[in-house]
């Protein structure tokens, strides 16, 4: 994949450590922060946002891949 090398890599790995630790790819999206949130009351649905409330330097790695 264009735009992931050795450094984006290095970097992920060491924000979230051994990756065999999780079970399902859910649990590193949501230690980053990506995962979705919906507001909701009753019978009324909100919109859907990203929490974006996970390691900083996760989500900092995760822009580095588009540049």
């Amino acid at each position: 994949m264009q735009g992931i090398g050795r450094d984006t890599i290095a970097r992920f790995l060491a924000e979230v450590g051994d990756i065999r630790q999780y079970r399902h790819p859910k649990q590193i999206t949501k230690l980053a922060g990506l995962n979705l949130k919906t507001n909701s009351s009753g019978t009324h649905t909100g919109q859907t946002r990203i929490t974006k409330r996970g390691r900083r330097r996760l989500l900092s790695s995760d822009d580095d891949v588009g540049r």
